[in-house]
């Protein structure tokens, strides 16, 4: 297997024994899936120290769908409160050094938790292990989710981690390590991953990536985001708690800012195209600030000036251009 891991600091030395990987598996309402995760989590050639369901007050026949391989599994209830708090309540339950993260319609090829354990192995000094995958939509192969193996940062994950969330979300973290950082934080409805890794790297933790895809990400359309709003909200929640850390230094807090700043224009140009959609008032100041300000398409600063001009003719044409969230991050805070 080929690696990507961070240089290795002076002193370090290999462990004689390979960690102890627990499985925590979240699930609300995934009966019809649980069955064979929990099954390609059992099948790996180097067996997990524990499997745990966190049942987040599912009301299907999640009992009936584990029944198969109830011997194996801890199963664990609590009433609808989200993934981060599903996860929070199996990494309290965990015993081994490292927990695994599997979702409810995902599937780990039989050879991921060894592959993980070689690299802990090699390079003790790593807390978080992480994979590709291959991903799937309604059971048509889409490729694997990382293509280009140098989205993986390793020279300053410091700073990759304000930049963006490079750590993929087939991965391992050393147990410890996140319960001393206060495990997920559950007022997240989604970002939850990005804040975790983020508050790990900037706490000291490294990261390594096997470039493999070693799990099938299954996903389904109709259970999709309809809408990136939500998620920006979350990811700019994010960047506000690491700009609240005192162990920044000035490059690290430019890097938070710029991407905060991006996730806001993001939002704004999304409220444009609500605020034309719906009628709502100040649309035209809102559609000439947009229209002015540098970054976005040639074509959506047109549609803008059209906006402002013409609301209900721009309802028509005011559609999100490739690249405009990326573009977001050269705008100003506000007009």
């Amino acid at each position: 297997m080929r690696y990507r891991v961070p240089a290795t600091p002076d002193g370090a030395q290999e462990r004689r024994e390979p960690p102890t990987f627990s499985v925590v598996i979240p699930c609300f309402q995934g009966a019809s899936t649980i069955g064979d995760a929990v099954a390609s989590v059992l099948g790996q050639t180097y067996a997990p120290a524990g499997v745990i369901v966190c049942d987040d007050g599912s009301t299907d026949d999640l009992e009936g769908a584990l029944a198969p391989h109830a011997h194996a599994v801890t199963l664990l209830r609590q009433e609808h409160r989200g993934v981060s708090a599903a996860r929070n309540l199996g990494l309290r339950h965990a015993t081994g050094e490292f927990v695994a993260t599997c979702d409810a319609d995902d599937l780990y090829l039989p050879d991921l938790l060894e592959t993980f354990a070689a690299l802990a192995v090699t390079r003790p000094d790593l807390d978080i292990l992480c994979c590709d995958a291959q991903l799937e939509l309604d059971e048509q192969p889409l490729g694997r989710g990382r293509p280009d193996p140098g989205t993986f940062v390793v020279d300053d994950q410091r700073i990759g981690i304000l930049r963006e969330n490079f750590v993929p979300g087939r991965s391992a973290f050393r147990r410890r390590r996140l319960l001393d950082a206060g495990g997920y934080d559950e007022a997240l409805e989604c970002a939850e991953d990005w804040d975790v890794w983020m508050r790990l790297i900037l706490g000291g933790s490294r990261a390594g990536y096997v470039d493999a895809a070693l799990a099938r990400t299954r996903m389904h359309a109709g259970s999709l985001s309809a809408s990136p709003r939500r998620l920006w909200s979350a990811q700019m929640v994010v960047l506000e708690k690491a700009l609240g850390r005192d162990d920044l230094v000035e490059a690290e807090r430019t890097v938070a800012r710029s991407h905060l700043g991006e996730l806001q224009r993001a939002m704004r140009l999304a409220d444009l195209r609500d605020a034309v959609a719906e009628g709502r008032p100040g649309l035209r100041r809102d559609a000439i600030w947009l229209a002015v300000a540098p970054g976005f398409s040639a074509p959506t600063r047109l549609k803008a000036t059209l906006a402002a001009v013409s609301p209900r003719t721009a309802r028509r044409f005011l559609q999100p251009e490739s690249g405009d969230h990326r573009a977001a991050a050269r705008l100003p805070a506000s007009p």
